[in-house]
């Protein structure tokens, strides 16, 4: 028989996880109590692991002085790893794991000389947990990073945090911030610390959350022109008066800027390519860092194009809520359920339209403004399409459209391009805008991108319309992984 307790914790290790102690897993357990805290951290997490050995709950419950119903705990419920960053004035510092299992009739743990710290949390927490750790230490900063692991659900990989905490969840100072900082980032982790957030409710309050409203603006301009937008926007903070971007930034590291995208002066094809780019891939990864559900706030001053394009990179599968900007407001215009835009109306009450059917290129020309575009559209398509098609689409109140129509107004144009499409087929559409952005932004929802053809700008520059985005080159944004 192996005397287990002589053993190298290294050969200790190599024997267990290899499965060469399976056979005899309760004798290696009846020696708990004698080994080192890593190797207590390693068997416990390799009995949770490995649930088909014959594992005795009396033999388990006497080796930690526990009773059954803990011990069964400890083997089968769910559990999480915590990191933590420990430093000293004599070494350089480390990361290490500690096994964190709620639902114990008490607190447990292998450091039993940090248990009163440890009762304190059980105190917040109002329930009991064991808790593992691979190494001995002394301090009080562990208490934040148990804490957050039995108080908060979602917890970001790459986030470890350090911090004494009272029976109220108030965080306090504790030494070593600046080597602690260090360790971490030698690790590719981000540190949260006292100085950074005062009381555990925030970390819940951000890490926890099940629904988010999103601020997402574009303008040509600068990220301060944001500041006016946000003026509008419905919520300020998330709790104690902390700040949204702040916890952003803090718990998920999204700064400011990913949330304002400044596209600069369009000048050319290029331009408009870099802006739906960035515009998409900011608007998956705040989607893939932040749990829950999240409607997004879309304030665009820029052209309408580029509001076409970004609708049709959104898609229609998720709330959403879009301004216009207008005498110096910003109005929100809610759509819950995007599909919606797409119903097909019995009736277009407002629009007056002309359909002139030729060739196999369709050009689409949206006037909803006071600019007049027909004549100049038509002159500069005839360069290059050969007899093209034209759909001119003109509103009754063009100029003069009310805000809570503005939802209405896509219905009609979206089902009459509809109506267009189910009786004609055409191999290639062109798009041309004179109206509210927040138009073009939902009409570009109920498009889709599943079709050839090109979005049209004016470009001041050279005084002419040019062709500035690819059907194509949305499609192949939107079905690019992430």
């Amino acid at each position: 028989m192996f005397i287990y307790k002589r053993f190298k914790p290294q050969h200790f290790l190599e024997f267990l996880n290899q499965g060469l102690f399976d056979d005899e897993i309760n004798e290696v357990i009846k020696f708990f109590p004698l080994y080192e805290p890593k190797l207590q951290f390693e068997l416990v997490h390799y009995l949770r692991k490995n649930p088909s050995l014959s594992v005795s709950l009396t033999t388990f419950s006497k080796a930690l002085n526990i009773s059954q119903k803990d011990a069964k705990v400890i083997l089968t419920a769910p559990a999480k790893t915590s990191k933590i960053v420990l430093t000293s004035e004599e070494n350089e510092g480390k990361v290490i794991k500690a096994l964190v299992i709620p639902g114990t009739s008490k607190v447990i743990t292998n450091n039993e000389h940090i248990k009163k710290d440890l009762s304190l949390i059980k105190r917040f927490i109002k329930k009991g947990f064991a808790v593992f750790f691979e190494e001995t230490f002394s301090g009080k900063s562990f208490m934040l990073p148990i804490a957050v692991s039995l108080y908060i659900n979602n917890l970001p990989s790459d986030l470890v945090f350090t911090g004494r905490l009272n029976s109220k969840g108030e965080i306090f100072d504790v030494e070593h911030i600046e080597e602690k900082f260090r360790v971490a980032k030698k690790e590719n982790l981000r540190l949260v610390t006292p100085s950074q957030v005062k009381n555990i409710k925030v970390i819940k309050a951000f890490l926890d959350r099940d629904r988010w409203n999103i601020p997402f603006y574009v303008t040509s301009e600068s990220l301060e022109e944001m500041k006016h937008f946000l003026e509008f926007f419905p919520e300020k903070f998330v709790e104690r008066e902390f700040e949204l971007f702040k916890g952003l930034e803090l718990f998920y590291d999204l700064t400011k800027e990913k949330f304002c995208l400044v596209t600069g002066q369009l000048k050319d094809k290029k331009d408009w390519e870099t802006a739906c780019n960035e515009f998409y891939t900011r608007i998956q990864l705040v989607k893939n860092k932040l749990p829950g559900s999240k409607v997004f706030h879309f304030g665009i001053r820029g052209p309408a194009s580029l509001a076409f394009a970004f609708g049709t990179l959104w898609g229609a599968q998720d709330q959403f809520i879009v301004y216009h900007y207008q005498t110096g407001k910003y109005h929100p215009i809610s759509v819950e359920d995007p599909k919606h835009l797409k119903e097909k109306l019995k009736n277009i009450e407002d629009l007056d339209w002309i359909f002139e059917k030729k060739g196999d290129d369709l050009v689409i020309i949206l006037k909803l403004s006071h600019h007049e575009l027909l004549a100049d559209v038509k002159s500069y398509v005839k360069s290059y399409l050969k007899t093209p098609s034209f759909l001119f689409i003109e509103h009754r109140k063009s100029g003069n459209l009310l805000i809570e129509d503005f939802k209405k107004v896509v219905q009609e144009i979206a089902s009459l391009i509809q109506d267009i499409r189910r009786n004609h087929s055409f191999k290639s559409f062109h798009f041309f805008f004179s109206c509210p952005v927040a138009i073009a932004f939902m009409l570009g929802v109920t498009f889709g991108h599943y079709v050839s053809g090109y979005i049209y700008n004016y470009q001041q520059n050279e005084q002419t319309y040019s062709p500035v985005i690819n059907f194509s080159t949305l499609k192949n944004l939107r079905e690019r992984a992430f």
